[in-house]
């Protein structure tokens, strides 16, 4: 009992020290919070503008000359109105949502396949797996550049 006391007290004892003594360094590092917190507002600044001026004024200006008639003064829903009317449109509308739909059922069938592959590979045969699919995502965007050159032509 008396030996509970005593470890009571020296445990006590040993907190209040503690909290005395880091008083002054718990001002220097909520000092450092803070200015590691404004840097990080400092680097995050730049993305929010990019996307600002690359994503979100574009699509702004989209929908602006979307609703925009033919003379070019008055707003309306006239080229919705063509577009969901017309049959070579609707044709196209169908075609895209098909080929959208149809390539993201084989997209998880594929996905689904590779994971299970993945995770009953030994993990050697997993971590070059993983490697060669990291490789190729980079890569991602040569193909579609090749789509495209094919689609356009030399226009």
């Amino acid at each position: 009992m008396e030996n509970t006391v005593t470890i009571g007290e020296k445990d006590a004892g040993a907190r209040g020290a503690t909290a005395a003594s880091g008083s002054g360094t718990g001002t220097r590092a909520q000092g450092r919070a803070g200015s590691r917190r404004r840097l990080g507002w400092v680097a995050i600044v730049p993305f929010f503008v990019i996307v600002a001026l690359f994503e979100i004024m574009p699509l702004l200006q989209l929908a602006l000359n979307s609703v925009i008639g033919r003379d070019s003064e008055t707003l309306g829903l006239e080229n919705y109105v063509r577009v969901f009317t017309t049959p070579l449109y609707q044709q196209s509308i169908w075609n895209s949502v098909w080929i959208s739909l149809l390539s993201a059922v084989v997209g998880i069938v594929v996905a689904f396949l590779a994971a299970r592959f993945a995770h009953e590979a030994s993990p050697r045969v997993r971590n070059a797996f993983t490697m060669i699919l990291n490789m190729m995502s980079n890569f991602s965007g040569v193909p579609l550049a090749f789509a495209f050159m094919i689609l356009m032509g030399n226009a």
